[in-house]
Order: C-alpha cells, then sequence, then structure tokens
C-alpha cells in the first residue's frame, strides 16, 4: 500500500539491495541543537527549564542507547545502529 511505497522512497536501499553501513556519533552539540529545535514546537513546553530538562533527556537517553548498542555487540554479535532518524 500507500505507507511501505512511503517508506521505500524514504530508504531506497531497501530496493536496491546496497546499503553503506556507515554510521557514526553525533556531537553532543549536535543532538542538544536538533533537540532545542524540536522542543521549540511544543506548545505545552513554555518554561525554560523544563524545555532544557526535555532537551538534556533527549540527549541522554540518545547517547545511553549509543552506548548500550557497543554492549550488545559485544555480547551477542549483533548491531543495532542508532541513527539520525531514530532521533527523537
Amino acid at each position: 500500500g500507500e505507507p511501505f511505497r512511503n517508506r521505500l522512497r524514504m530508504f531506497p536501499a531497501l530496493v536496491s539491495c546496497c546499503t553503506i553501513d556507515w554510521f557514526s556519533r553525533w556531537p553532543e552539540e549536535a543532538l542538544l541543537s536538533v533537540a532545542r529545535e524540536f522542543f521549540k514546537e511544543v506548545e505545552q513546553l513554555k518554561d525554560d527549564t523544563v524545555t532544557k530538562q526535555c532537551v538534556e533527556m533527549c540527549v541522554y537517553i540518545h547517547q545511553t542507547v549509543e552506548d548500550m548498542s557497543i554492549t550488545f555487540l559485544e555480547e551477542t554479535k549483533r548491531h543495532n545502529y542508532v541513527t539520525p532518524t531514530s532521533y527523537l
């Protein structure tokens, strides 16, 4: 259906059977910047202190998942990729 077609347009490697395995860690400043921009759009967060804490929480969770993915790879020999599409 339509959702599958949209997914294929977003990730053409699913069709071409060709994927570049090139993932690197995002710098912390980039994570902070993306989260700040995201939370600017959330009308319920008018308090700057709460917004700052939410931004820091997102960065912490993302970095923790990256670290745990390394442990997961060492223990199971299976990859878990943490990519920009999975942030926020």
